[in-house]
C-alpha cells in the first residue's frame, strides 16, 4: 500500500478494491487466461492452475472456497491468485477475467459488470464478507483508469491529461477511505474508476507511456487532483464541496476559451438570481454543446456512463417519489413537500445547503430539513441521484399549496472541482495539449517527472 504523505521515487505497487463487502458478494466466477500461467496460493499453500480454466471463489462459513474440478481448495484468511510470469506484457482484456463485479455503487447507473484483471488478485475476509483486492503496479492501474472514466474514442491529449490526474490524485493520497480494508482506493466512482483491462487500448497504455511518472504538483506537494464529468461551465472550488481546507489550484473559473470567460469575470453564481439565470442559459463553455455536440458526446464516455444530456438536464419528479426519497434517503416523517430552497451555492451555482420545506405526517405544521452538502441534496432527492446539485426548482400542478411535480432544471454532472472531463474533451477536441488542459483545469500547479 501507498504511505501517506510520501512522494515515490520509484514506481509503486497499489492496492485497489474490487469487491467490496457492501456489495454482499459470497460467489464470484473467474475464468483464467491462457497465458500467463497462475497459481494459487491458499493460506499458504500453492496449487497450480490450467491455462483458460474457470473457477469459483465462494466465501462460507467463515472460509474461503475455490472450486475448479478438481479437490477444493479453502482458506481462513486469503486466497492469491499470482501469474508464475511476472514480466507478461499488459494487453486488452489481458489477467483474468472477474464476474459479477459492481459499477457505480449508489448511483442511478449501478450495475454488475464483468472485467478483466491483470496481475495479482487477493481474495481476503473483512467484517465476515468477501472482499477482492487487485494489487499492481501503479503504472499498470493508470492505464486502465483512463479508458474506465473515457473511452478510447478520446483524443491522446485528453487521455493524457485524464492520466496525470489520475496518478496525482492517487498518489496524494489523502483521503484512505478504505485503508482499513489493505486498500488504497476502490474500483469505483467513489475514487476512481478501475475496470482493469477491459477497456484498456493502445491509446491508454500509450498515455500512461508518454506521462510515465509525471504529476501535477503544487509547491512540494502533489496535488489532490480531483475531477467529475462536467462542471456544467463554471468550475467549483474545493473548499465548497469539502469545507475545511482550500486548495490554490481547485478554484471557481469559467470553463471557457479567455475570449468568453471575460464576458463573465463579475459573475458571482454564489447570488441566487445570477444562479438562476446561469443555470437557464447555454453558455459558451468546454463542456458545452457548442464545442462538443451532445449528439456526439457518448463515443467519448466511459461504457458506464448514460447517454443522456450532461451539461443542462431537466427531469420532473412527482410528489409521490420525492416524499419516498426523502424518507428512504433523509430518515424524514414526510407526508408532504411543499418547497426546495437552495439556502447556500458555491461559485459554480452549486447549491451547498438547501431547506426542504414539508408536512410531517399527521401534521399541519411545517417542518424544515436543511441537506448541508452537495452530495446529500443529490442523494436525498431522487433515487437516482441527482446529477449536480446547480439545480433550479420549479412547482408545478398545485394543489392549494402542494406540488404535485417538482421540475428540477440542473446544470453539469458531479461536484464540479478540478477536471472537468468533458471540458477537456472539449480543449482536445480543439487541439489544445495535455499541458494546456491541466493549467487550464489544476491552475497555480506545475508538473513533475517524480520517477523514472
Amino acid at each position: 500500500m501507498l504511505t501517506a504523505d510520501a512522494i515515490p521515487t520509484t514506481e509503486p505497487v497499489i492496492d485497489v478494491g474490487i469487491i467490496l463487502p457492501g456489495d454482499g458478494l459470497s460467489s464470484v466466477e473467474l475464468t483464467l487466461p491462457e497465458s500467463p500461467a497462475y497459481r494459487a496460493v491458499c493460506d499458504g499453500r500453492i496449487s497450480e492452475l490450467k491455462g483458460g480454466q474457470r473457477i469459483t471463489i465462494s466465501y462460507d462459513h467463515g472460509r474461503l472456497h475455490l472450486e475448479s474440478g478438481l479437490p477444493e481448495l479453502s482458506a481462513a484468511g486469503e486466497i492469491r491468485l499470482e501469474a508464475r510470469d511476472n514480466n507478461t506484457a499488459i494487453a486488452p482484456q489481458s489477467g483474468i477475467r472477474v464476474a459479477p463485479v459492481m459499477a457505480g455503487r449508489g448511483f442511478h447507473w449501478q450495475k454488475t459488470i464483468e472485467v478483466y484483471l491483470p496481475d495479482t488478485l487477493i481474495f481476503r475476509i473483512h467484517e465476515e464478507q468477501m472482499i477482492l483486492i487487485s494489487e499492481l503496479p501503479l503504472e499498470h492501474y493508470v492505464m486502465c483508469v483512463a479508458t474506465s472514466e473515457m473511452s478510447a474514442a478520446c483524443p491522446p491529449a485528453l487521455i493524457e491529461a485524464q492520466t496525470i490526474a489520475a496518478r496525482s490524485w492517487l498518489l496524494a493520497n489523502v483521503e484512505q477511505k478504505h485503508k482499513n480494508m489493505g486498500m488504497d482506493v476502490c474500483n469505483d466512482d467513489c475514487c476512481q474508476r478501475y475496470q482493469g483491462t477491459s477497456f484498456l487500448s493502445p491509446q491508454s497504455i500509450q498515455g500512461a507511456l508518454s506521462t510515465y511518472g509525471r504529476v501535477l504538483m503544487y509547491g512540494e506537494a502533489i496535488c489532490d487532483a480531483r475531477y467529475s464529468k462536467s462542471c456544467g461551465g463554471m468550475m467549483e472550488s474545493f473548499d465548497a464541496v469539502w469545507p475545511g481546507y482550500k486548495l490554490p489550484y481547485m478554484v471557481v473559473k469559467p470553463d471557457m476559451p479567455d475570449a468568453e470567460a471575460e464576458k463573465y469575470k463579475n459573475t458571482d453564481l454564489r447570488k441566487e438570481a445570477a444562479a438562476r439565470e446561469w443555470i437557464g442559459s447555454t453558455p459558451d463553455s468546454w463542456c458545452g454543446p457548442r464545442h462538443i455536440p451532445e449528439s456526439e458526446l457518448k463515443k467519448y464516455l466511459g461504457s458506464v456512463d448514460q447517454d443522456a444530456a450532461y451539461f443542462r438536464w431537466k427531469i420532473e419528479l412527482s410528489q409521490a417519489e420525492i416524499t419516498a426519497a426523502l424518507r428512504k434517503h433523509a430518515r424524514l416523517n414526510v407526508r408532504a413537500v411543499l418547497s426546495l430552497l437552495p439556502e447556500k451555492r458555491g461559485g459554480s451555482g452549486r447549491a451547498m445547503e438547501l431547506s426542504v420545506v414539508y408536512y410531517p405526517d399527521e401534521s399541519h405544521k411545517t417542518a424544515v430539513y436543511k441537506a448541508t452538502s452537495e452530495y446529500e441534496i443529490r442523494r436525498i432527492l431522487s433515487d437516482r441521484f441527482l446529477y449536480s446539485s446547480a439545480i433550479v426548482v420549479k412547482l408545478k400542478e398545485l394543489s392549494g399549496e402542494i406540488p404535485g411535480v417538482f421540475e428540477i432544471l440542473g446544470a453539469g454532472w458531479g461536484h464540479g472541482a478540478g477536471l472537468c472531463q468533458i471540458g477537456a474533451l472539449g480543449m482536445a477536441l480543439h487541439n489544445k495539449p495535455a499541458e494546456e488542459i491541466l493549467a487550464h483545469y489544476y491552475p497555480n500547479s506545475y508538473l513533475k517527472k517524480i520517477y523514472d
